[in-house]
């Protein structure tokens, strides 16, 4: 079982904060898609080396949306690529608007991997256009080469079918749906759902509820062609 599964079992997400700094070659500028007065800025940070492989409904990486915008204008968003960096995806956070100064992104090493999220409330997953019913603060994996690779985040059980849903009609049928039963911390049984979605260069797998926080659902996404061939 490819490691972004056995986290996706039952482990809540650990959210640490212990900074750390990025190296490598300088970022190269993000590309805006648009930034008229009134609508929503969007920046895109890209991989630095090559081109993504990718069939049409998959995730190209993860989009960002801003808590909080310039005034008289909406919240700014940023893609984050499968590729990018750590330096480019600090620097891309900086430039959005009205973004607040600091070091945008808290990380630490974990199985050889660097793990970061957003301290704070400024940045919310935005994948799905409307936002969810509680904000869900995502945690970006990059490879021990420094590529990003894989995100997940925990978000309200109560929105898990509006997840499952946009998720079947993005990426059609899962490969797998297996019910089963867990049980909540003080051990009262629970039922349980964890749906696979296996594609040619990525996999998703989305869990119902997250055993230690039964108020939680879980979703990690993974670009397999960097998450594979750093291991």
């Amino acid at each position: 079982m490819h490691r972004f599964l056995a986290l996706s079992c039952g482990l809540s997400l650990v959210w640490a904060a212990a900074a750390i700094a990025a190296g490598g070659p300088a970022a190269p500028a993000p590309s805006q898609a648009g930034a008229a007065p009134g609508r929503t800025a969007e920046l895109a940070v890209a991989p630095e080396r090559g081109s993504l492989e990718l069939d049409a409904r998959e995730p190209e990486g993860i989009l960002l949306r801003a808590t909080f915008g310039p005034s008289g204008a909406a919240p700014p968003s940023l893609r984050v690529e499968w590729g990018a960096t750590l330096s480019a995806v600090k620097q891309s956070i900086s430039s959005l608007p009205g973004f607040p100064t600091g070091n945008p992104l808290s990380c630490f090493e974990r199985d050889w991997d660097t793990f970061c999220f957003t301290p704070g409330t400024t940045l919310e997953w935005a994948d799905f256009g409307a936002p969810l019913k509680s904000p869900a603060r995502p945690g970006l994996l990059f490879a021990p080469d420094g590529r990003f690779c894989h995100y997940a985040l925990s978000f309200s059980q109560s929105d898990f079918d509006a997840v499952r849903a946009a998720l079947e009609s993005r990426l059609g049928p899962a490969t797998s749906d297996a019910p089963s039963q867990t049980k909540d911390p003080a051990g009262a049984p629970l039922d349980q759902r964890l749906l696979v979605w296996t594609l040619r260069h990525v996999s998703v797998a989305l869990q119902q509820r997250n055993p230690r926080t039964p108020g939680e659902s879980e979703i990690h996404v993974v670009y397999t062609p960097i998450a594979g061939e750093t291991k």
